[in-house]
């Protein structure tokens, strides 16, 4: 079973906050004297805990709104001022409406609405120290609580219960069987997205034969067909995630192998092309430097007295450069 949270007292809101949830709260009908967008939308970010209990006490004046369930039987009721400083959802009651009726889905517990409507009225009759509302301790009533608060519009003051199994969840808590249940039944949007979640762990746990329970597990799996199926969907998605990432890691692989053998043919084409500049170039400075001693000597012979015995190479230098035939 999960924990409880810790239930703190709120700190009061300043004058100015108060005056604008206020001001929101008892506004029904539209007109030139309505607020603003913005100001609507600020008053839905201001939390009644914020309120002091004086302020509080006028939001339970005025005409009344009656919730009822799926076949328009009422179930509860506040004040349409208290409904408007709550929820964000203001558009369920709709203006001029006397008196103003928001009806249920058939999936929602009316023992939660009750007790979460009677939770608000209690903050603003008698109740004179704000405090956030607590847990139920128990998984089901605690996910109704949540879907309760996200359909009114009142999801501010569920959402730490939703945080907190969600954190659990995520931090590899793995709930009870009963639990399970909870999440399995309450279809919601906050029961599905933590139901979600926590198929995705479990079946995280089962494609890697983590379970610490498999044979319990498995009994259980036959008990609860909606749970079975959707963490076999899990499994398949995670088991076609790692098919595709072995396929990508081999192909990114022989990718980076045939990178590697190309760079390597590349290397050897530049050092051949380097090796060969290298060579030709040692045969010009070899043949310049021939040439050049060819020179010297041909000037030296040139310039020595008496009669001149060339050489074929000498003759053919001199024939080069100076266009002359000599005697061989």
């Amino acid at each position: 079973m999960f924990a409880t949270t810790n239930i703190e007292r709120i700190p009061a809101a300043s004058p100015t906050t108060a005056s604008t949830m206020l001001t929101e709260a008892f506004v029904t009908t539209l007109g030139r004297n309505s607020p603003s967008d913005a100001e609507s939308q600020a008053s839905n970010t201001i939390s009644i805990y914020n309120l002091s209990f004086a302020d509080r006490k006028i939001l339970a004046k005025g005409a009344q709104v009656h919730i009822c369930d799926h076949q328009g039987i009422t179930i509860c009721q506040l004040p349409h001022a208290l409904f408007r400083a709550i929820s964000t959802k203001k558009e369920l009651v709709k203006p001029g409406n006397q008196p103003g009726i928001i009806t249920l889905p058939e999936n929602l517990d009316e023992l939660m609405i009750i007790n979460l409507i009677q939770h608000f009225m209690d903050l603003v009759t008698w109740k004179q120290h704000a405090r956030m509302l607590p847990s139920y301790e128990s998984t089901y009533h605690d996910l109704q609580t949540c879907s309760v608060g996200e359909y009114l519009g009142m999801k501010m003051y569920t959402q730490h219960i939703f945080n907190w199994y969600f954190a659990s969840i995520s931090s590899g808590h793995l709930p009870g069987y009963s639990d399970i249940d909870a999440f399995t039944y309450v279809r919601t949007i906050p029961g599905e997205a933590l139901f979600q979640k926590l198929v995705n762990f479990v079946a995280k746990l089962d494609f890697e034969d983590s379970i610490p329970d498999p044979e319990d597990y498995q009994e259980y799996l036959q008990t609860n067909q909606h749970f079975r199926e959707a963490v076999a969907v899990a499994k398949a998605k995670r088991q076609a995630y790692f098919v595709y990432l072995e396929r990508k890691n081999r192909e990114e692989a022989a990718a980076a192998e045939r990178a590697a053998n190309i760079a390597e043919k590349n290397k050897a084409r530049v050092k051949m092309a380097k090796d060969k500049a290298a060579q030709s170039k040692a045969k010009w400075e070899e043949k310049k430097k021939a040439e050049a001693e060819l020179a010297a000597r041909v000037k030296a012979k040139m310039a020595a007295p008496g009669k001149k015995i060339w050489k074929a190479h000498e003759a053919g230098y001199i024939r080069r450069i100076y266009g002359k035939n000599v005697p061989t």
